[in-house]
């Protein structure tokens, strides 16, 4: 009984540690490094499927099937490389760049190996919502762009009574974006001074406007 007790009783403080933690009543400084990690590993995962197959993939949703709305909650943090672009990019300017024949094929080529290029030239006009988030990194950089605001800057600033709250109307939620704020959890995170939701909400709102608006199809 007593052996019971004890375990219980540990087990209640761990969870008791774990929430007063997560909850930001107290930091455990082993917890947030090996969260940290975690966190950091998960972002430096090489994409599964390269951008090129995504494009198809969206290509036969839109196309073939007729969907309304596609939302990819992925960070495109770094370029697509898989085409080999960038080798031949280097080679053109250095042990090939005499070659007039290689030249003018990469020329030629370049429009079909550059995914990046593509995907977004797809997606333009589209409903498809992309993933973004916010590092708590001293050292963040932004990159890439936020959607629109759901709560612009001011907003809390002290309205008249009575005022009604200036929720966007706005609902294109495309981009990435990094700033000194973090976001790996809640509904609505503030960035600048601005108010965004996560991309679940993003989709739905999006969602929402794609059943009466109609949109491009290749």
């Amino acid at each position: 009984m007593k052996q019971h007790i004890v375990r219980i009783a540990l087990g209640l403080l761990v969870a008791l540690v774990l929430v007063g933690h997560a909850a930001k009543l107290y930091q455990v400084g082993f917890i947030t490094q090996l969260d940290n990690i975690i966190y950091d590993y998960r972002l430096r995962l090489t994409m599964p499927a390269t951008v090129d197959k995504i494009t198809a993939l969206l290509q036969k949703l839109f196309d073939k099937y007729g969907v309304l709305l596609v939302g990819i909650d992925v960070i495109f943090a770094e370029p697509d490389t898989s085409s080999g672009l960038p080798v031949l990019e280097r080679l053109a300017k250095t042990k090939l760049k005499a070659v007039p024949s290689f030249q003018a094929a990469l020329n030629e080529l370049r429009s079909e190996l550059d995914y990046d290029a593509i995907f977004a030239k797809f997606i333009r006009g589209r409903p498809v919502v992309l993933g973004y988030y916010f590092s708590s990194e001293e050292n963040a950089v932004e990159s890439g762009a936020l959607p629109e605001p759901v709560l612009p800057a001011g907003t809390f600033a002290g309205p008249t009574p009575g005022t009604p709250i200036p929720w966007s109307t706005r609902t294109a939620c495309r981009g990435a974006c990094r700033c000194s704020k973090n976001s790996r959890a809640g509904i609505t995170k503030r960035c600048r001074s601005q108010w965004y939701v996560c991309t679940s909400v993003c989709r739905k709102r999006r969602a929402t406007t794609a059943r009466s608006s109609p949109f491009p199809r290749s």
